[in-house]
């Protein structure tokens, strides 16, 4: 399944795509520019930089 993550550095967020994609889950995360993806890449997500309110960003996702 194809799954859109938004807080995903966050401390629910991480958690969520650790499980995710532990359970092969097609995961793809929003992440605010600045904020740390290094771990959100190990765990196997696709990262996507940017904001809710960037539609751009969000049709990448």
């Amino acid at each position: 399944m194809k799954v859109f993550v938004t807080g995903g550095t966050g401390f629910i967020g991480s958690h969520v795509v650790k499980r995710l994609a532990a359970g092969a889950h097609d995961v793809t995360c929003l992440v605010r520019a600045g904020h740390p993806e290094e771990e959100i890449r190990r765990q196997g997500a696709r990262i996507v930089v940017g904001d809710l309110g960037d539609r751009e960003a969000l049709g990448r996702g």
